[in-house]
């Protein structure tokens, strides 16, 4: 059996690619958004949801660690009967319950490594910073740096964890297979649409302030009502904060990594799906530069985040207004 770790939506092509290749395989996550994913199209008893126990160390973390302690025992027991098995993950930060769990399976397993995405580390060396990293790696038994991306800190998994586990590197096809995708541009009517906008987040994650994304937005949703435009909200994000919903939309719990082939331009702020649709040469179109950030710094890490995951030629557009946005579509 392959047991596969698919953790975030970025991880899902790398999912399929195993799961069309080798039919015995067990899917688990910690997000009910991608159980719901594999459980409407593929056997739902090869899909495992466990909890969300990757905790960051705050005023909660006392209680958390008594709640992890006991998950620790019932995930454990079921886990440790795997032996002998091809063990998949993506993840590079954020999953250190998931580390935890497969640094005790490294022992009598054979864990394959293939990163969903490329991260630059710029090392916090605070007292906080460097305290948590020592708090994680004692109650984890995983070994994590923190890296600061302009506006909070991002715990990612070192080079020695993935020694530490015998990460042995595996070459991914994420090329969605064929029959997959017709399925999906059949049941949705995908090739009715040109353009595809993903939103949500931007104002949550405070990047930039809710007047700013209403008055910007706005302009493009008017725009975008003229031609064969859809959207598509995150699905953790996905508060209306005007007529966003007046564009049709696509169910916010299908991956849009899966569906980028059905378009021929990708709009969003700064989602990977930017840097994914780029590098299969579609025109990728982020609003980073667009909406007034509140946080400089944190735009400049978004761009270098998107910029450092492209592929030899591939490109992202940064429009700063509506007639570059315009220009860049030919309208």
């Amino acid at each position: 059996m392959n047991i596969i770790f698919c953790l975030s939506y970025t991880n899902i092509p790398y999912a399929l690619d195993i799961i069309y290749r080798n039919k015995n395989y067990l899917v688990v996550t910690s997000n009910k958004r991608i159980e719901e994913f594999f459980k409407s199209f593929f056997d739902e008893k090869k899909v495992i949801k466990i909890p969300n126990l990757s905790f960051e160390p705050s005023f909660k973390f006392p209680i958390q660690l008594i709640i992890l302690y006991f998950y620790k025992i019932k995930i454990w027991r079921h886990f440790k009967r795997f032996k002998n098995r091809n063990v998949y993950i993506f993840f590079v930060a954020f999953a250190f319950f998931e580390g935890w769990l497969v640094k005790k399976m490294s022992f009598n397993n054979k864990i394959y490594l293939s990163k969903a995405v490329k991260v630059k580390i710029y090392e916090k060396r605070s007292f906080y910073a460097i305290l948590s990293k020592k708090i994680l790696n004692i109650v984890y038994n995983i070994d994590v740096i923190p890296n600061y991306n302009g506006n909070r800190i991002i715990y990612n998994f070192t080079d020695k964890f993935y020694e530490d586990i015998a990460a042995i590197s595996y070459p991914v096809n994420k090329n969605i297979h064929n029959d997959f995708k017709k399925k999906l541009r059949r049941y949705y009517n995908l090739d009715s649409y040109d353009i595809i906008i993903f939103l949500g987040g931007i104002v949550e994650t405070n990047y930039t302030d809710r007047l700013e994304y209403v008055n910007k937005m706005r302009e493009i949703v008017d725009l975008m009502k003229n031609y064969n435009s859809l959207v598509k909200f995150h699905p953790r994000y996905k508060k209306i904060f005007m007529n966003e919903n007046e564009l049709p939309s696509l169910s916010s719990f299908i991956p849009g990594n899966l569906v980028l082939d059905c378009f021929d331009y990708v709009i969003s702020s700064h989602s990977s799906v930017l840097f994914e649709a780029a590098n299969k040469n579609l025109t990728a179109i982020s609003l980073l530069r667009f909406f007034n950030p509140i946080n400089k710094a944190l735009r400049d890490h978004y761009i270098n985040y998107l910029n450092d995951n492209l592929e030899l030629n591939a490109k992202i557009y940064y429009p700063e207004n509506l007639e570059e946005l315009k220009h860049i579509i030919g309208l």
